[in-house]
C-alpha cells in the first residue's frame, strides 16, 4: 500500500476513486437523486480543484498494487474549542472500495 499526494493532475483519478469508493460504501442510506447530488458536491471536479487551491487541505490517494483502492482528505488547521488551528488536524474522509 502506497499513499500518493493529490495535484491537479491527479483530479480525475481522485474523482473516479472517490465517487465509486463512496457509492459502494453507502448507496442504500440514499433516496432517490440525493446520493448522485453528493457526489457531485462532494467530489465533482470543480470541488476537488477548489479543494487543492486551500493550502489547509491535502487529499491523498491510496494505492494497492498500483491501482487507486481508496482516499483521504486532511484538514491541516481545523480548531477546536481549547486549541488553536494551527495546532489541530482532521482527518475528514476516509474511504475505500468496498470490495477490498
Amino acid at each position: 500500500m502506497k499513499l500518493i499526494k493529490v495535484g491537479i493532475a491527479n483530479v480525475p483519478v481522485l474523482h473516479e476513486v472517490a465517487k465509486t469508493a463512496y457509492a459502494g460504501n453507502f448507496h442504500t442510506h440514499w433516496e432517490a437523486g440525493g446520493l448522485e447530488w453528493y457526489l457531485d458536491r462532494e467530489f465533482g471536479i470543480a470541488r476537488l480543484t477548489a479543494d487543492l487551491e486551500k493550502p489547509d487541505i491535502v487529499w491523498w490517494l491510496i494505492y494497492v498494487e498500483e491501482a487507486p483502492v481508496g482516499f483521504v482528505k486532511l484538514n491541516t488547521r481545523s480548531g477546536l474549542d481549547d486549541l488553536p488551528a494551527e495546532a489541530c488536524c482532521e482527518l475528514e474522509k476516509i474511504y475505500v472500495l468496498p470490495d477490498l
